[in-house]
């Protein structure tokens, strides 16, 4: 959502945010083989959440590398074998 990430359950919304508490505007989201979530964000690169659901990774463009983006407003990804 524009608010974030959220999951429902069948009777309640959970919501997910990283560890520094922001909300997420979400602008894309992908599951990957590994059962991990894609998350791309307005403005703030692409999110990394674990298959646990419990360790969060942050790509951008400040980011050093391997996690640094070209940009970070991120639309799509593609995953290759």
């Amino acid at each position: 959502t524009s608010e974030g990430l959220a999951r429902w359950d069948g009777l309640r919304f959970e919501r997910y945010t990283p560890e520094a508490g922001a909300p997420l505007p979400v602008t894309l989201l992908k599951r990957g083989a590994d059962d991990a979530l894609w998350i791309g964000v307005e403005g703030g690169g692409l999110w990394r959440l674990a298959a646990d659901r419990r360790q969060w990774r942050h790509y951008h463009r400040a980011a050093p590398p391997p996690d640094a983006l070209a940009g970070d407003e991120v639309f799509a990804v593609h995953e290759q074998a």
